[in-house]
C-alpha cells in the first residue's frame, strides 16, 4: 500500500484521540473504565476464536498466502493496532485454529469488529471478501461480516481447521480485529443481524431522520427568516446527518475526485460545524426562552472563530502521526462550547420549568453521556469491535427540539387562524355596517339629487317659463294688446316647458336623439315662420357618458336659443342643425342664411351671455360667427370629461 494512503482518515482518529484526552475529567464522572469485552455470541456449537497468531504482510496487498515457516507471533484477540503496533499501516495476517463442527451443521464464521476491511480463507480456500482490499480500500470500520463455510472445506477433529484473516488498516484509525466466532449459521446470523441493525441500519435511519428534520425546520425558517433559532437548528441537523455518512459509506462514489483521506478531513469538518451550529442554536433559543440569558455578541464571535479555525485546521493539518497534538486546543475549545451550551439549556430549563426545555436539557445530558461513552471507546487501545452509540446521541435531542419548534410553529399557526377568524368576523360586521351606511348614503344621495333636480327645474322654469309668462301677462293687460306678440310669447312659454320636460329623460346619453326631439318640437314653429329646418348627421354619433339630465337641459337651452334667435331676428329662410364627430369632440352646428345682425349685433342682450355660460358649464367650446351669408354657431362637446 502506498505510504500516502496510510493516513487515510487520520484526521477523524486524531480528533477523537485529542477529544479523549480533553474529556478525561468528564469520563471520570460519566464513563468509568471500559469493561473487558465479553463474548458477543454464545450457545451450543459456537466457538469463540480468541487465540491467534499474527504476521505483518507489509504495505502491499499479498498475492499469496503466507507460508507455514513464516515468523508468526502469538496474541489474543481482540487486537487493537493502536495498542499492539502503534503507527502501523498496511496488511496483517491473522491465523486461528478451530475444531471441526458437528456433522450436518451449516457453519458460518462471524467477525463482529474489524477495520478497515478483511478477507477470509478456510483451510487455504478463499471465502471471498466484501469490497476492495486494494486502494481505494472499502471502508468497513463498523460493518460486521458473516461468511458461510462450505462443509467440504471442514475437517473433523479438534484444532484441525485453519482460518486466515487478512486485515488492511490505516495509521491513526481504530484498526485491528475483534474476537472471531465460528458455529451454527442460524445462531451467528441472529447476532450479525442485531449488530448490523445497530451499527448500520439504525445509523442510516438516523441520517435520514436528521436530514429530513433539518430540511423541515429550514422550511419553517424560510417562512420566518427573522427567527435564527429555526435556521441554526436546521443547519445543525443537516450537518449531523451528513457527518454520519462516514459511518455507513463503504465505497465512496467520488473516489476519482475525493480520496479516503480527503473524505476523512471533510468528515472532521462536519464535527466542527455541527458543534458551531448547535451552539449558535442554543445561544438564540435560550435567549428567547429565558430573559436571564440574553444573547451576547462575544459568544457569536467565539463560535465563528471556532468554526473558521477548525475547518482550516482539518483541511490544512499535516498528515503525520503526531498531528493529534495540534488538535488538543481545538478539541478543548469544542468541548468547552458543548458544555457551555448544555449549561445554558439546563439553566433555562430550571428557570422556565416547562416541559419542552426540560426535555431538551435532559436529552442534552444523554448526548453528553453517549459522547463520553464513544470517546472512551476510541481512547481505549485494548478493545476492538465495541458498539458505537454516538450516532444516536442527538436523536432524543433532535426529537425534543423538533417537537418544540413544530409545536411553536403550530401554536403560531393556530393563533394566526384564530386571529384570521376574528378579523373575518370583524370584517363581516364592518362590511354589514358599511352596507347599511352605504344604503343610507345612497338614499340620502338620491333624496339630495331629487331635491337638487327639483331646485334646478324650479330655477330654470322661474328664469325661463316664469319670465315668458310674466311677459305674456303684461302684454294681455296692455290697453292695445297685439295678439301676434302675445301668441309668440305664449309659444316661447310652451317651448320652454317642452325643453324642460325633455331634459327629465336622464337616461338618454345620445346627443342625436336629444337634439332630434328638440328638432321635432321646434319644426312646427319654424315652419309657421316660413323657415325650413334641415337636419344633418355625418357618420356615427357616439353617446356621451357624462350627458346627464342637467347637461341635457344646458345643451337644449343653447340650441333652443340659437333657433329662437333665427326665428325672431335673422329673417332666414333655412336653418340647419348638423352633428359630426371630430378627434376629441362632437361638433353641434346651428347655421342660418339670414342677416348677420340676427345674433351678433344683439351682444348686449341676455341670450348670448347665457349661451356662453351654459357652454362653459358643459365644458364645451363655443364659437359664434356671422356674415352676409348668415350666422353660424359651433358648439364642441367633449367626448369624455
Amino acid at each position: 500500500m502506498a505510504s500516502h494512503h496510510w493516513s487515510d482518515g487520520f484526521v477523524r482518529a486524531a480528533l477523537w484521540r485529542a477529544a479523549a484526552r480533553a474529556l478525561a475529567a468528564l469520563l471520570t464522572a460519566l464513563a468509568p473504565s471500559m469493561p473487558v469485552q465479553s463474548a458477543e455470541v454464545s450457545g451450543p456449537g459456537v466457538q469463540v476464536l480468541a487465540a491467534a497468531e499474527v504476521l505483518e504482510a507489509g504495505e502491499t496487498y499479498p498475492e499469496q498466502l503466507p507460508p507455514e515457516s513464516a515468523a508468526w507471533q502469538a496474541l489474543r484477540l481482540p487486537d487493537n493496532w493502536a495498542g499492539t503496533r502503534p503507527g502501523y499501516a498496511g496488511y496483517l495476517w491473522y491465523r486461528l485454529r478451530f475444531d471441526g463442527p458437528a456433522a450436518g451443521q451449516d457453519t458460518a464464521v462471524y467477525l463482529p469488529g474489524f477495520s478497515v476491511n478483511a478477507q477470509l480463507w478456510v483451510n487455504g480456500e478463499a471465502l471471498g471478501g466484501v469490497g476492495r482490499m486494494r486502494e481505494p480500500v472499502s471502508r468497513h470500520m463498523y460493518t460486521p461480516r458473516l461468511a458461510a463455510v462450505p462443509a467440504n472445506l471442514l475437517r473433523a477433529g479438534p484444532q484441525t481447521n485453519e482460518l486466515l484473516v487478512l486485515v488492511v488498516g490505516y495509521r491513526l484509525l481504530r484498526c485491528g480485529l475483534g474476537e472471531v466466532y465460528l458455529g451454527p449459521a442460524d445462531t451467528l446470523q441472529r447476532a450479525h443481524a442485531w449488530r448490523f441493525f445497530w451499527q448500520i441500519t439504525g445509523v442510516q435511519a438516523s441520517i435520514v431522520v436528521s436530514i429530513m428534520l433539518g430540511v423541515y425546520v429550514l422550511m419553517l425558517w424560510w417562512r420566518e427568516r427573522s427567527n435564527g433559532v429555526f435556521g441554526w437548528f436546521g443547519l445543525a441537523a443537516i450537518v449531523w446527518g451528513l457527518r454520519n455518512l462516514n459511518l455507513v459509506l463503504t465505497d465512496l462514489p467520488w473516489h476519482a475526485a475525493l480520496s479516503n483521506l480527503a473524505w476523512s478531513r471533510w468528515f472532521a469538518c462536519g464535527e466542527v460545524l455541527f458543534i458551531a451550529c448547535f451552539t449558535l442554536f442554543t445561544w438564540r433559543y435560550t435567549a428567547q426562552l429565558d430573559p436571564r440569558a440574553p444573547p451576547s455578541r462575544l459568544a457569536g464571535k467565539v463560535v465563528a472563530a471556532y468554526a473558521a479555525s477548525g475547518v482550516l485546521a482539518m483541511l490544512a493539518m499535516p498528515a503525520d502521526a503526531a498531528s493529534w497534538r495540534y488538535l488538543l486546543p481545538l478539541s478543548a475549545w469544542g468541548l468547552g462550547m458543548t458544555l457551555w451550551a448544555q449549561a445554558r439549556l439546563s439553566r433555562a430549563a430550571w428557570h422556565v420549568r416547562r416541559t419542552e426545555p426540560v426535555a431538551i436539557a435532559a436529552a442534552g445530558f444523554l448526548y453528553l453521556m453517549l459522547l463520553a461513552h464513544d470517546t472512551a471507546l476510541i481512547a481505549d487501545t485494548r478493545q476492538q469491535g465495541l458498539y458505537h452509540l454516538r450516532p444516536y446521541a442527538v436523536l432524543p435531542l433532535f426529537g425534543a427540539i423538533g417537537w418544540l419548534l413544530t409545536r411553536r410553529y403550530l401554536d403560531a399557526l393556530d393563533a394566526a387562524q384564530r386571529l384570521s377568524a376574528s378579523l373575518h368576523s370583524q370584517v363581516q360586521a364592518q362590511r354589514q355596517a358599511l352596507e347599511h351606511n352605504f344604503d343610507r348614503l345612497r338614499l340620502a344621495e338620491r333624496e339630495q339629487a331629487q331635491a337638487q333636480e327639483r331646485t334646478r327645474l324650479m330655477r330654470d322654469l322661474h328664469d325661463g317659463l316664469g319670465l315668458h309668462l310674466l311677459s305674456a301677462l303684461q302684454q294681455a293687460r296692455a290697453p292695445a294688446a297685439d295678439p301676434r306678440l302675445l301668441a309668440s310669447t305664449l309659444q316661447d312659454c310652451l317651448d320652454d316647458l317642452r325643453v324642460a320636460v325633455d331634459s327629465l329623460a336622464g337616461d338618454e346619453r345620445d346627443p342625436a336623439a336629444v337634439l332630434g326631439n328638440l328638432r321635432y318640437r321646434m319644426a312646427p314653429r319654424l315652419a309657421a315662420a316660413g323657415i325650413r329646418l334641415d337636419w344633418q348627421v355625418e357618420g356615427e354619433v357616439p353617446e356621451l357618458p357624462w350627458l346627464d339630465a342637467p347637461a341635457v337641459l344646458q345643451l337644449l337651452r343653447i340650441v333652443q336659443e340659437a333657433l329662437s334667435n333665427a326665428v325672431r331676428h335673422s329673417g332666414a329662410q333655412v336653418v340647419t342643425i348638423s352633428l359630426r364627430q371630430r378627434e376629441t369632440t362632437l361638433e353641434v352646428c346651428v347655421q342660418d342664411d339670414g342677416r348677420h345682425a340676427g345674433i351678433t349685433e344683439r351682444a348686449g342682450g341676455r341670450g348670448l351671455p347665457s349661451m356662453k355660460a351654459r357652454a362653459a358649464a358643459l365644458g364645451a367650446s363655443f364659437e359664434l360667427s356671422g356674415g352676409p351669408a348668415g350666422t353660424r354657431l359651433v358648439l364642441g362637446l367633449p367626448l369624455a370629461r
